[in-house]
């Protein structure tokens, strides 16, 4: 009965491959907008963009959804089969809490990974894009802490917008969330609000996925970035994150303390990182002709030393 009454203590465990088997199920049904025959071949069939959209979606999500509910018909039965019929609503109620919690941490994450598919037209891009907008709240927060750390004596950073970093971090904010308290009575989630808001917030994702599906460009297939409005945020957020990333690198490496080593080492390696995404943007090697926006990125982050 203790077993069974704690069995959400595995909602921790399966956040982690609900994550990622869902960038794997995404690269799975939309991978035909990544090369252009296919892309081409499906969208010339009579079916809207709707249908094909709702089709690969359900689909994917099903990968993950219906193993869950098998498990749980299964576990339901050893649970009825074994367990005195006293028990069977405390063991009921609790698998029916995993359940619930599995299946709403299962929605956001695919529903965040067919978000990521509709802005790439690359499969490889995909994961990286998948782990990175995972990542980059906490990433980008511990950058600017450190450069801060490095500007103020006696920085220590700030607990509040650290608060609202784990919230843009999925993996922390769930993990926290999906805390079983098996020791209270009755034992409970930590926050199964902030899971139910994570599920309805894949919903949105689904919906904003569909929006942006109907507009994407077929041509685009082959492309890191396939929407041309996110082609800029892309290409500056590479610069910003290379300049703070590989600067701070490069000077703690070589034992650079002092100010006017570090500062260039961030600017010389935005400068870098702009040039490196517009490579991969443009698919070229000639594009010295942007030079224009390394320069306001370098004086962007020299705006933010100084």
């Amino acid at each position: 009965l203790i077993r069974a009454v704690n069995l959400p203590e595995m909602a921790t465990f399966g956040l982690y491959l609900a994550a990622f088997f869902a960038i794997l199920c995404a690269m799975a049904v939309f991978g035909y907008l990544y090369n252009s025959r296919s892309s081409c071949w499906f969208h010339a069939l009579p079916t809207r963009r709707e249908a094909l959209f709702t089709t690969q979606y359900l689909a994917g999500l099903s990968f993950l959804l219906l193993p869950q509910g098998a498990v749980a018909v299964l576990t339901a039965m050893i649970e009825m089969a074994f367990l005195p019929m006293a028990h069977w609503g405390a063991a009921l109620s609790a698998l029916v809490m995993w359940l619930l919690a599995q299946s709403g941490i299962c929605l956001f994450f695919f529903s965040f990974a067919a978000f990521c598919a509709m802005f790439t037209g690359h499969i490889l891009a995909l994961p990286a894009f998948y782990g990175i907008l995972n990542i980059l709240a906490d990433v980008i927060y511990t950058l600017i802490d450190a450069l801060m750390s490095e500007f103020f004596f006696g920085y220590n950073g700030s607990s509040g917008a650290y608060r609202i970093v784990q919230y843009l971090t999925p993996a922390y904010a769930l993990r926290d969330a999906a805390w079983w308290h098996s020791s209270d009575n009755p034992a409970h989630f930590q926050s199964p609000g902030t899971v139910a808001a994570y599920a309805a917030i894949g919903v949105l994702l689904a919906l904003l996925s569909l929006y942006v599906y109907r507009r994407r460009h077929v041509e685009t297939a082959g492309d890191v970035v396939a929407v041309a409005i996110v082609r800029p945020v892309f290409k500056y957020g590479v610069s910003f994150c290379s300049g703070l990333c590989f600067g701070m690198f490069t000077a703690a490496f070589f034992g650079w303390n002092d100010m006017r080593a570090l500062i260039p080492c961030i600017l010389i390696w935005a400068v870098v990182g702009c040039f490196v995404a517009e490579m991969l943007l443009r698919k070229s090697f000639r594009v010295l002709k942007a030079w224009k926006g390394a320069a306001a990125m370098a004086a962007v982050l020299l705006v933010l030393c100084l």
